[in-house]
C-alpha cells in the first residue's frame, strides 16, 4: 500500500470515472436522437392532407441527419413564413428527406463539403424550397431531379426543378401564416 500504488488506484478510479461519464452523455445524446426521430416518423406517418411547410421540414431534415451529417449537414433557415401546403405531409417530408439524402449521397467523398444549403421563398400561390450544394456537379443534380420526380409521378400539389446548379422544389400553398 504505497503512496505509488494508491496514486496509480485513484488515477484508474478517475479515469473510469470518466469513462462512465462519457458513456452517460453517449447514451443521453443517443436517446435524444431517438426521441428526434420517433416525431419525425410521427409526422411522416401521421394521416393530414396538408401541413405546415415548417414542420416538413423539420421532420425530413431529421429523417436525413445521419446521412447528411458526414457532408456538412443541412441547416434550415429562419422561417419568414410558415404556410400550410397542400402536399400531403407524408410525401412532403420524404420528397425533401430523399432529396437531402440523395445530395448527401453524392456529396459523400468529396473533399471540404460546406454541406447543403436550404432556402425558403414565398411566392404568390407558393413555397419554394431550394437545396445547393457548391461541390454538387449539375449532372449529379440533374440525375437527383429526374429520379425524384420519377416517385413523384402525377402529384400536382408540388413539383421539383433542376434550376441554377439548385434543386427547386415548389408547393403549392393553402393558406400563409407568419
Amino acid at each position: 500500500s504505497s503512496p505509488e500504488v494508491k496514486a496509480q488506484s485513484l488515477a484508474t478510479a478517475a479515469q473510469a470515472l470518466e469513462d462512465c461519464e462519457n458513456a452517460l452523455y453517449d447514451i443521453e445524446s443517443s436517446l435524444g436522437d431517438a426521441e428526434d426521430s420517433l416525431l419525425a416518423l410521427k409526422h411522416l406517418t401521421s394521416p393530414a392532407h396538408s401541413t405546415r411547410l415548417s414542420e416538413v421540414l423539420i421532420a425530413a431534415q431529421e429523417l436525413a441527419r445521419h446521412t447528411v451529417r458526414p457532408v456538412g449537414g443541412a441547416y434550415l433557415p429562419d422561417l419568414s413564413f410558415d404556410p400550410q401546403i397542400y402536399t400531403p405531409r407524408a410525401l412532403a417530408v420524404s420528397l425533401v428527406a430523399a432529396a437531402l439524402s440523395s445530395f448527401a449521397a453524392q456529396l459523400d467523398g468529396r473533399e471540404s463539403s460546406k454541406g447543403i444549403k436550404i432556402e425558403v421563398n414565398d411566392r404568390d400561390s407558393s413555397a419554394e424550397v431550394t437545396l445547393t450544394a457548391r461541390e454538387l456537379p449539375v449532372q449529379a443534380l440533374e440525375q437527383i431531379t429526374t429520379e425524384l420526380n420519377r416517385h413523384l409521378g402525377e402529384e400536382s400539389t408540388v413539383s421539383l426543378e433542376c434550376t441554377e446548379g439548385a434543386l427547386r422544389i415548389t408547393f403549392q400553398v393553402v393558406r400563409r401564416s407568419i
